[in-house]
């Protein structure tokens, strides 16, 4: 129940925290640091898929994403290719360490910052190029709050549903109401049957994944956490519509994420 289908372009781009450009200082050129990175590939993602290269051509720095469709859907990303370059510039706005580095030098060289996703199922590929003049523009916006990011994440993910989760049980929509960050998940009652005992075993199990999460992972729960809301997962039998909710409180999500 761990892998929940939160923001996945602001995802991708959280690798670049990890990659090879802490090792380079800002004395580098941008070729170099580019070479560097794309030495790495290609880059694991986990389920979300891999960074296959990253390139650096008529001063245009492009990142190549083979994505799993199960995970992002291609298909309904393109029907909405506008709320996919808002997430991209929404992650744009704060940006830290290596995505920091990598922006600046950017700047520096007056570079565009390219983002390609393609389906490993389908081949079917979006894109946004994000220019010198938007990225001043992103870094100049600092009004963008933890609240509008979490709309944001909420609303790609909105796209990618219903998704199956395995056989038998599936995601079918993610929303806030009040206070509370919302999976529903629809499950076959003839292949699970959750008890009450079962529920609070599976909070548990919830709570004790958070220390087994990358940082990818953890990044929408901190979110959730940033904007002092809760989470509930609503188990929703497809069969009859009955409901059973496990709500993580605020400071349940706080005390038990790891630290950066």
């Amino acid at each position: 129940m761990k892998k929940q289908n939160y923001i996945q372009i602001q995802a991708v781009l959280l690798w670049l925290l990890l990659s090879p450009l802490a090792t380079f200082s800002q004395s580098f050129s941008l070729r170099q640091a580019v070479e560097a990175a794309n030495a790495s590939c290609p880059i694991n993602l986990g389920t979300l898929g891999e960074c296959t290269r990253i390139d650096y051509t008529n001063n245009v720095v492009t990142y190549y994403y083979s994505v799993n469709e199960r995970i992002e859907n291609i298909a309904e990303l393109k029907k909405n290719p506008s709320l996919f370059r808002q997430s991209i510039m929404s992650s744009l706005t704060n940006p830290a360490g290596d995505l920091k580095m990598m922006v600046s030098m950017c700047l520096d060289k007056g570079a565009s910052l390219r983002f390609v996703h393609k389906g490993k199922t389908s081949g079917q590929t979006i894109s946004a190029t994000i220019s010198p003049a938007e990225l001043k523009n992103c870094l100049a916006d600092r009004t963008t709050s933890n609240e509008d990011r979490l709309r944001e994440m909420v609303a790609i993910s909105r796209t990618q549903m219903p998704m199956p989760m395995m056989e038998g049980m599936t995601m079918a929509d993610m929303r806030i109401e009040g206070t509370d960050v919302i999976y529903v998940v629809k499950y076959d009652p003839q292949r699970f049957n959750f008890t009450r005992p079962a529920y609070a075993d599976l909070k548990n199990a919830i709570i004790g994944q958070f220390g087994k999460l990358s940082e990818t992972e953890l990044s929408v729960f901190r979110l959730i956490a940033a904007c002092n809301m809760g989470l509930i997962y609503r188990y929703t039998n497809e069969q009859t519509g009955s409901n059973r909710d496990i709500r993580l409180s605020n400071n349940e999500i706080r005390n038990n994420i790891p630290q950066k």
